[in-house]
């Protein structure tokens, strides 16, 4: 080795010898360098007497460029680079027209370096530099990755039961669709629930359409939760799937009445199954994602809102937890509360919205009457300080069907406006 190489390979500043060295970015003296961002600083006003641009050509506006190791290694860990921005500044012609200001160390992982090394190829062409990303910038994107929240594990694996995805979304499946907020911003979830018969893929739709703030969604199907033993109910015939039994699928077909044990028992059980399901997406201790009760919203038609109502009951009922808010269309409790006792300290009411048509024939508006006394009157609380927390809406000329006016939806936002938790990212960026 000959002395000029052997003079390279030790810090100008700490005289290390035989360590990973770094170029000084601005010059890149081959004869020039340091050990560390440290002994860089240290020794960059001696280094500066002598520093020299390297390209003639580079622009006087301000650019941003960086110094990484000599030796970089293309593994998983991605390398260190040390980040440096050069900035006008206004002066004499003695004084120093451009100053660079340090902006620390940043990790660069595969995926960073892949965009660098295309952006450098890129901006050769052009006779520009090439964009690194700004430590505000990558500091962003990590506020970003932890506002959208990815579906817990156990509630993947809950709702898909006894069914085997092949598919590599795990968002997406013949039991559930899971779809991120259009805004980014995962603060609130909402859970939708279709009618007897019916696919959870129109709910999907209309949710992806309602483009709730700071909301995901999860449309369900009943085929969810495993088979016949352990999830929901099938329908005869290849009819479908269905969240309890509204009728007598075996013998006559008939509807069956409101305090049917066959009803109130299937009721119960898919109740049951929905909490556990909600159970599944509350935070939990040491892993990331999830969402506080406050957090959780229902929307239900015709059985599925039935089955919504009645859940939220159970959970007052029951001193579980308060979820954030419940939507009812078309359907709701008509029974009392199948248990006699109550818990001595029952939860406040999940704030509830019905939604009925008047000309409606299945659920007319007297039921909805009926349904909101029974769920106030379902708590353990003097009369004196029971609130009603049941919103009725009733949509003029409208039968039995989903949500489809202007009015309706009009209804449905005022109602969530109140309730939906908003997360407020730009302050909480202006105190990183």
């Amino acid at each position: 080795m000959s002395a000029a190489a052997a003079a390279a390979r030790i810090c100008h500043y700490c005289h290390k010898q035989n360590i990973k060295l770094y170029k000084c970015s601005k010059c890149k003296n081959d004869t020039y360098r340091v050990c560390s961002t440290s002994c860089q600083k240290k020794d960059y006003k001696r280094h500066k007497q002598t520093c020299l641009v390297a390209s003639s050509s580079s622009s006087s506006s301000s650019s941003i460029q960086y110094c990484e190791e000599e030796q970089q290694q293309s593994n998983h860990d991605g390398i260190q680079a040390r980040l440096e921005v050069l900035q006008s500044k206004e002066g004499g012609e003695e004084e120093e027209k451009e100053v660079w200001k340090d902006a620390g160390p940043i990790h660069l992982t595969p995926s960073m370096m892949h965009d660098l090394d295309s952006n450098s190829a890129n901006s050769s062409n052009n006779n520009t530099i090439a964009s690194i990303p700004t430590t505000r910038k990558l500091l962003k994107q990590k506020v970003q990755s932890t506002l959208q929240k990815s579906l817990p594990k156990c509630t993947r694996q809950l709702l898909q039961g006894s069914f085997i995805s092949t598919s590599s979304n795990n968002n997406k499946n013949s039991n559930y669709t899971y779809q991120h907020s259009n805004d980014k911003i995962d603060t609130n979830v909402l859970l939708l629930f279709h009618g007897a018969g019916d696919s959870h893929d129109p709910y999907s739709t209309f949710a992806n359409t309602m483009s709730l703030p700071q909301t995901a969604t999860l449309s369900l199907h009943a085929s969810s939760c495993g088979n016949d033993d352990e999830g929901f109910v099938t329908l005869p015939f290849g009819l479908g799937h269905t969240w309890f039994e509204e009728m007598d699928y075996v013998i006559s077909g008939d509807v069956l009445p409101k305090h049917d044990g066959r009803r109130l028992t299937s009721l119960t059980r898919a109740s049951r199954l929905v909490r556990k399901i909600i159970s599944s997406l509350l935070p939990k201790e040491g892993e990331e994602g999830g969402w506080s009760p406050e957090c959780i919203f229902l929307f239900g038609y015709s059985a599925g809102a039935c089955l919504v109502m009645e859940v939220c009951r159970t959970l007052a009922h029951h001193s579980i937890y308060t979820l954030g808010g419940a939507i009812c269309v078309a359907g709701g409790i008509q029974h009392e509360s199948k248990t006699s006792t109550y818990c001595t300290t029952p939860k406040p009411l999940t704030p509830i919205l019905i939604m009925t048509g008047a000309q409606d024939e299945i659920y007319p508006p007297g039921a909805a009457i009926q349904s909101s006394k029974l769920y106030n009157n379902n708590n353990n609380t003097s009369s004196s300080k029971k609130n009603n927390v049941v919103t009725i809406y009733n949509q003029p000329n409208k039968r039995h069907e989903m949500i489809c006016k202007k009015e309706e939806v009009q209804a449905m936002m005022e109602f969530l406006s109140k309730l939906l938790v908003r997360r407020f990212v730009a302050m909480e960026d202006m105190c990183t």
